[in-house]
């Protein structure tokens, strides 16, 4: 269905728009979401040639915007779908670095555990095994002080 603004309606028939415009008040023509369609047109004046040229480009140009229009909504779902995913990707992602974050808080506290140990190993053992208790808790501590 072809739907005119009351300007495009007026070129076609040949008229001001102010006539159409009064039609439209005297109830002899009616609108739909403030458009004229070619069928309301030529039945308030035959007189219109369904068939001329201005027809034809009119029509040709309502079919362009409803497509575009189409294309536009097509977009916009395509995009909002885009989102979306994105979204599902990013709380994905933040319980992936919470888990690894509470595993390296995990690690952090074993390894510090390990360490008190290891000095309570050096106070009670034999004076040959404290060097080398001493260089393991040193070494322990250079790699986890990063």
């Amino acid at each position: 269905m072809v739907r005119l603004s009351v300007s495009q309606a007026a070129r076609m028939v040949g008229v001001s728009r102010l006539i159409l415009q009064q039609q439209i008040n005297d109830g002899i023509l009616a609108t739909h979401e403030g458009y004229l369609t070619m069928e309301d047109l030529k039945q308030a004046n035959p007189e219109v040639n369904a068939h001329s040229e201005q027809d034809k480009h009119i029509h040709k140009m309502t079919k362009i915007k409803e497509h575009a229009l189409q294309k536009i909504g097509k977009d916009q779902e395509r995009e909002t779908q885009n989102i979306q995913n994105l979204k599902t990707i990013i709380t994905e992602l933040r319980k992936e670095i919470y888990q690894e974050q509470c595993k390296n808080e995990h690690f952090e506290l074993v390894l510090s555990e390990v360490s008190q140990k290891l000095v309570q190993l050096e106070e009670c053992c034999e004076k040959q095994d404290k060097s080398k208790l001493h260089q393991i808790n040193r070494w322990l501590d250079t790699k986890t002080k990063h």
